[in-house]
């Protein structure tokens, strides 16, 4: 009997032993960076924001492009998307937002000397009305 208890107490304790092990070892999982947001649009992880308010994509053209193809296409945005176009060794391709209801009113990515940027166009508000001048 007392050859039993000892197993079962040198089981428990080395199931403490694994535990305790495991515990040590283990780490939280990284956070995941927030997105950047430039008018109501998440932008692709690491870009930065320059002085003119453009950002430069962390990815390069290509992938810009389909990254806000799925963006748009998964938040059922309705938007037109306008072909590549290269001129003068710009690449750019656009999308245009179709409801008015959004914050955005374009969003261009171009390609210049390498570099992939991103520029989202905000809709403009609708100006107040004017009052009618009166006339004495």
């Amino acid at each position: 009997m007392a050859g039993s208890l000892v197993r079962v107490r040198a089981a428990q304790i080395a199931r403490v032993v694994m535990l305790l092990l495991g515990l040590a070892c283990w780490q939280p999982k990284a956070q995941a960076r927030p997105a950047t947001k430039a008018v109501g649009l998440a932008l692709p992880a690491g870009s930065k924001v320059d002085a003119s308010g453009r950002y430069r994509s962390a990815l390069g053209f290509k992938k810009t492009v389909v990254y806000f193809e799925r963006y748009l296409r998964s938040r059922k945005q309705n938007y037109q998307e306008l072909p590549s176009l290269e001129v003068r060794g710009v690449l750019l391709r656009r999308f245009l937002s179709q409801d008015a209801k959004s914050e955005w009113l374009a969003v261009h990515v171009y390609q210049l000397s390498g570099v992939t940027w991103i520029y989202v166009v905000p809709r403009a508000s609708a100006p107040e009305p004017s009052e009618k001048p009166t006339t004495p």
